[in-house]
């Protein structure tokens, strides 16, 4: 027997009744899908958008939402080192914008250029409380070549790891000098050079020479103009020069980043300097006996011995070329210069231009316009990435530990 019946129900008041339960029942249910909807769109997010509240995650629909994942994602949810790659300042991920069309500039060519640079990590390898992409791969294709023993696994990179879940890429090589080579960064460096180009985070020396110049006089620009005679609007128009500059007060910042703080794998010496060199070696080594023992060479004469322009791969060697860069009497300024990334952009920008390279630099290299690109281009794949991301550290976590 129905609880209204069928005479009830041709009245007003009964259709108000049944009109006023599906109305209870329709927002019982929306109390239950809503939380539901908010917890599956939590269920995606990392710490670029850990401050949204919406049942449907805003880089499913928003390209700006999607940019600002990608952006942490490649650089490895580090905000310092996006900043030092893009060579500008984010203060957070949320600000992060489409760049403008002045970013665009040599986008162009940037893009047929990046995949020739030789010095670049690899993004998407590292993450708080994520397990990017790269970082994932990595992991399973060391898996896959030791069978599935952790066990052979660590005693072939000879770090203690427990399981699986503790595999994880190296972390770029601190300080000025050429790390020394072992089993896991060799592994990681194959696996990275087989990564698309689009996933490389390239040096950029000029933002590297700001946070110095920054830490040295202060964040405000003012305080450098007024001790430089200078008006740039911002640090972003200062740029590490080729050469060491004229003027006393950039000379001295140059040459104290060049010696002291820049990478020595960027500096290279004219061959002017190849006397001084061979004094400096002749005061670190007894005789040539010493360092022939120590270089695995057979020089007769401390005057046999070349000099480098770059940095020697041998470590040792890397080590007395670089103590010799710190010396200001053996190794002055006048024969040093730098060759970094931007460098190498300018000399194709300049060649593809039919320009003179001092007629175009210094360039700004367009990386956050690559990386709208890259992020653009790849839109729907990186849509899918994030959305199953963290289901897949889950589940890995799941099938090692039960």
């Amino acid at each position: 027997m129905p609880v209204i019946s069928r005479l009830a129900l041709r009245s007003t008041k009964g259709r108000l009744v049944v009109a006023a339960m599906y109305a209870v029942l329709l927002l019982g249910a929306a109390t239950m899908v809503y939380p539901f909807l908010l917890m599956l769109s939590g269920s995606c997010k990392s710490v670029a958008d850990a401050s949204y509240q919406r049942p449907i995650p805003p880089f499913w629909l928003d390209d700006v939402a999607l940019f600002q994942k990608y952006a942490e994602s490649k650089h490895n949810a580090d905000l310092g080192e996006l900043q030092r790659s893009w060579g500008k300042t984010v203060r957070s991920w949320l600000t992060i914008a489409p760049p403008s069309e002045h970013e665009k500039k040599y986008l162009a060519e940037f893009l047929e250029w990046r995949g020739q640079c030789p010095w670049w990590d690899l993004g998407h390898a590292r993450g708080t409380g994520m397990l990017p992409i790269n970082a994932r791969l990595f992991r399973q294709r060391m898996y896959e070549r030791f069978n599935g023993d952790i066990d052979a696994y660590r005693r072939a990179v000879n770090l203690p790891v427990g399981s699986w879940n503790g595999v994880m890429p190296p972390f770029p090589a601190p300080g000025r000098y050429p790390p020394v080579p072992d089993a896991l960064r060799t592994a990681f460096n194959e696996f990275a050079a087989e990564r698309p180009v689009e996933d490389r985070i390239l040096p950029n020396l000029d933002q590297l020479f700001r946070i110095f110049l920054m830490g040295r006089y202060s964040p405000d620009i003012a305080a450098y103009n007024a001790s430089h005679g200078t008006r740039h609007e911002g640090y972003e128009q200062v740029f590490l020069d080729s050469r060491v500059p004229r003027q006393p007060p950039q000379r001295e910042d140059w040459e104290t980043f060049v010696r002291d703080v820049l990478h020595v794998r960027f500096v290279h010496l004219d061959k002017a300097l190849e006397p001084g060199y061979r004094q400096h070696l002749a005061k670190l080594h007894a005789d040539i006996g010493q360092l022939n023992r120590r270089y695995g060479t057979a020089y007769a004469s401390f005057d046999e011995v070349p000099m480098p322009e770059t940095v020697p791969p041998l470590r040792l060697a890397a080590l007395d070329w670089a103590a010799f860069l710190r010396d200001r009497q053996l190794c002055p300024a006048d024969s040093m210069r730098i060759v970094g990334p931007r460098q190498l952009f300018e000399q194709f920008v300049a060649a593809r231009r039919g320009v003179p390279v001092e007629q175009i630099s210094p360039i700004a290299m367009p990386v956050c316009a690559a990386d709208w690109h890259d992020c653009m281009a790849r839109a729907s794949e990186l849509r899918r990435e994030f959305t199953t991301r963290n289901y897949k550290h889950v589940l890995s976590y799941i099938l090692v530990h039960g």
